[in-house]
């Protein structure tokens, strides 16, 4: 199938097309991905709940003569669960997409039988049964998202279509996309946030675009998989697909290049998500129901909420650490006091905004740390000195030992309380007193095994950023 694809399409279409179609995202390049998530149309490129039931309605349509026969339903429904779950197979068994697949079995079989199916039961037991399968996909956040944007669309959809009925179709189908767009986003923001720290402000405009072409995209994707032997027909669909894919990225770029597209730096913690979405639970029903003891209750609570948000960032105003990232072949640290950042990183990373937000930047806006500065080899702040390999942060002597590090040959004894190694760094620990070696993860496997064994020859402790993760300590901890 990805060979297909790869035969008739190149570039941008051919990445969002194979992560569209299959799940396959190795073809997508970091901005496209930015792109997508500034425009709060990500969900697209994530095979999901929408892509399984535009599945679903293709091979319905394509199956509805076996409605005619006898037995006909019964061999229909078989063929759609299997072809539902190859699919799932293909595209990688994502939660989103178990979650999808075993909702639609479960409507499929209750469909064949002539039994009528309550929404809430098939989704719960869809949860049930992916739970027994493995009960710790509920920590997953694919999974948390797909439950709550599906619980989100299937109460809320309904009633915000109900508020406004234009008697115009086009304007009706608008209004009613809109309406499951913002069903999905009131029930998922809070964890997008909390996750993510962002939210896409556009994500109305960009759904006005995406979902209808990507259903159409979808749909001429299946069937060229079908008739792809025949190249006139193929080649008229590819044809199309080129022209629609065109357009769905070229929607999704102009939307996440509107001013204020993205909102980033959003912090909250677990008991600030909680609160929101305890508010939404109780504001939503309030105004439906109009009960003004709700409404209370849900502006006491955000009143709450924006104490907690006073209290966390006069808290973080006082924090003082120091973090050394894991950013393969790179060395990057940093080191914050209140709201001063000194960023230790080369250049070009630093202005590689694509993979500082990738991998930094959400780990500062979680601890509100919104601005930096990249230091230079020499440099003199309160709390922050560095002259040459040396930095002294508050109490804690730290030296960075890289390729350039010449360690001085009449050295009685050197202390430290860390040493952070880079690159080619030729390293000699005998005579250095320090209670931590930090390998960072610019240092190589091989050259990494030999600090290791010079750390167990001289007794000290050693950190591995490359397989341990990022390394935090916390000054006033």
């Amino acid at each position: 199938m990805l060979n297909i694809l790869k035969n008739n399409f190149e570039d941008d279409e051919l990445s969002v097309l194979s992560a569209l179609l299959l799940g396959y995202k190795d073809l997508l390049g970091r901005d496209v991905i930015m792109t997508y998530a500034s425009s709060g149309a990500m969900h697209v490129l994530a095979v999901s709940g929408l892509h399984v039931g535009i599945i679903f309605m293709v091979l319905n349509f394509f199956l509805s003569f076996l409605n005619s026969i006898k037995f006909g339903n019964y061999l229909k429904a078989f063929i759609l669960i299997i072809a539902l779950w190859i699919y799932v197979l293909i595209t990688g068994m994502s939660p989103s997409v178990l979650r999808a697949t075993t909702m639609f079995s479960f409507i499929i079989i209750g469909g064949a039988l002539k039994r009528d199916t309550n929404i809430y039961n098939t989704l719960a037991a869809s949860a049930f049964v992916l739970l027994i399968y493995n009960p710790f996909i509920i920590l997953q956040v694919g999974f948390q998202l797909s439950y709550a944007a599906v619980l989100g669309i299937v109460y809320l959809q309904p009633k915000l279509h109900n508020l406004y009925r234009p008697s115009f179709w086009l304007l009706d189908k608008v209004w009613a996309i809109s309406a499951v767009s913002i069903a999905a986003q009131i029930a998922a923001f809070p964890l997008g946030m909390f996750y993510f720290h962002q939210f896409p402000n556009y994500f109305l405009l960009s759904n006005l675009f995406v979902i209808p072409l990507a259903t159409f995209i979808i749909g001429f994707g299946v069937f060229l998989f079908l008739i792809s032997w025949y190249l006139p027909l193929s080649n008229l669909i590819v044809l199309v697909l080129n022209k629609l894919l065109l357009f769905l990225n070229f929607s999704v770029d102009w939307v996440q290049s509107l001013p204020h597209s993205l909102t980033v730096g959003v912090s909250v913690y677990k008991m600030e998500t909680f609160l929101i979405y305890l508010i939404v639970i109780l504001f939503i029903p309030a105004v439906i129901k109009r009960s003004f003891k709700l409404i209370k209750i849900a502006i006491s609570l955000s009143v709450l909420l924006v104490i907690y948000q006073i209290y966390e960032k006069v808290t973080l105003q006082n924090q003082q650490y120091f973090i050394v990232y894991d950013v393969k072949g790179e060395q990057v640290i940093d080191f914050v006091d209140g709201s001063n950042n000194y960023f230790i990183a080369d250049e070009n990373l630093a202005n590689d905004q694509s993979k500082m937000r990738f991998h930094i930047h959400h780990f500062r806006w979680e601890r509100r740390v919104l601005e930096s500065n990249l230091v230079s080899v020499d440099f003199l702040a309160n709390n922050y000195l560095r002259a040459g390999n040396h930095i002294k942060f508050f109490d804690k002597k730290i030296l960075l030992w890289d390729k350039d590090f010449k360690k001085p040959t009449n050295l009685a004894t050197l202390q430290l309380d860390y040493i952070i190694v880079s690159e080619k760094a030729k390293i000699n620990l005998e005579n250095i007193n320090c209670k931590l070696l930090i390998i960072d993860s610019s240092v190589d496997y091989y050259k990494e095994e030999a600090i290791k064994k010079e750390c167990h020859k001289w007794d000290i402790p050693f950190y591995d950023v490359s397989t341990e993760g990022a390394y935090f300590f916390e000054i006033n901890a």
